[in-house]
């Protein structure tokens, strides 16, 4: 697979907020910036590794593929999937300002809540960092235990945090847990006091016999 580049084609010092993957809850891909009718290239960023897919042969399971950014005060974030990680550059430059470490690949797109970045990670958390230094904040546990596989030949968790942080009227929620036979978790965290409104560990879970 070759290395994917991350590039800014346009002065991102004066462009609209891009916070979550396809900017809203909605994934309405919709800005009120006007692009120029003539791009220029400002500066183009290439991570040291290509993405590592969870599932690289299944054209059905695209999520991963890429890195997916958003963009907020003046910062591109996204995550690593090969590098178990966090980065912000510099919108403006393409300067790399922080990274944070986590203990597993990171699939999806963060999403940012006012000077905050919530991110989650195969490792099964949910993690709160502050977007101008990525100083961890807080973080939250996906499943009820802390058991770890091998999974898409890696140390992850039984319950790899699957469901992209959606963010609506100052609401978060993400879901953790992909096997139906271990159970499926859905979890609404008030983003003002940081407290889990509910939790949903019944509707994903099944129960059936393992063959192995």
């Amino acid at each position: 697979m070759l290395p994917w580049i991350l590039l800014c084609l346009v002065n991102p010092a004066t462009g609209e907020d891009w916070p979550a993957w396809r900017a809203d809850a909605g994934r309405t891909g919709y800005t009120r910036e006007s692009l120029p009718s003539q791009l220029e290239l400002q500066w183009v960023w290439k991570p040291r590794h290509a993405p590592q897919p969870a599932w690289p042969r299944d054209p059905r399971m695209r999520f991963d593929w890429a890195h997916h950014v958003v963009v907020a005060d003046g910062l591109v974030c996204f995550g690593s999937s090969a590098e178990n990680k966090i980065s912000a550059l510099d919108a403006a430059t393409g300067e790399l300002e922080w990274t944070f470490l986590t203990g597993g690949p990171v699939r999806f797109a963060p999403v940012v809540w006012k000077n905050q970045l919530y991110a989650i990670s195969d490792d099964g958390l949910l993690y709160c960092l502050r977007l101008r230094d990525g100083k961890l904040i807080n973080q939250w546990r996906g499943s009820e235990q802390e058991d770890r596989v091998l999974g898409n030949g890696r140390i992850t968790s039984k319950w790899p945090a699957r469901g992209g942080p959606v963010i609506y009227e100052d609401v978060l929620y993400w879901g953790a847990g992909i096997w139906q036979s271990e159970g499926v978790y859905l979890h609404a965290l008030d983003l003002v006091n940081g407290k889990v409104l509910w939790t949903n560990d019944e509707s994903g879970a099944i129960e059936m016999p393992q063959p192995h």
